[in-house]
């Protein structure tokens, strides 16, 4: 169970740095928009994906051998979504493009705008 969840974090953190690289290789800033956006895509896919296939694991492991089939309501889908494209923004989208503004408007090293970035961004 411990490897599941570990492999959850694992590819949404490959993802995100997949992402970063391929940014960077392209000579794309930190705060272009369709960077940014791939990189939102691209992480958020793999979070909810590995997410969703954990879930689905941890049911069949840990469920009732004969479970009643329960209709989960639609609206319970579309906060789940929302919930974790909130969360991937925050977490790896957000941190980004708010240390470039910090740099460009404050002067600070990069280094330490990415630290102040990390630290007050949402989730």
């Amino acid at each position: 169970a411990l490897w599941m969840v570990a492999g959850v974090y694992g590819g949404t953190y490959l993802a995100k740095n997949v992402s970063d690289v391929c940014i960077e290789r392209r000579g794309l800033s930190e705060t272009h928009k369709g960077a940014n956006a791939a990189k939102f895509a691209a992480t958020t896919a793999c979070n909810m994906g590995g997410s969703i296939l954990k879930d689905a694991a941890f049911a069949k492991l840990y469920g009732a051998a004969v479970a009643a089939v329960v209709l989960v309501p639609p609206a319970s889908y579309a906060l789940f979504a929302a919930r974790d494209c909130l969360t991937i923004g925050g977490a790896f989208v957000v941190p980004d493009a708010l240390a470039a503004g910090l740099t460009r408007a404050t002067g600070a090293s990069r280094e330490t705008a990415a630290t102040v970035s990390q630290l007050v961004s949402p989730p």
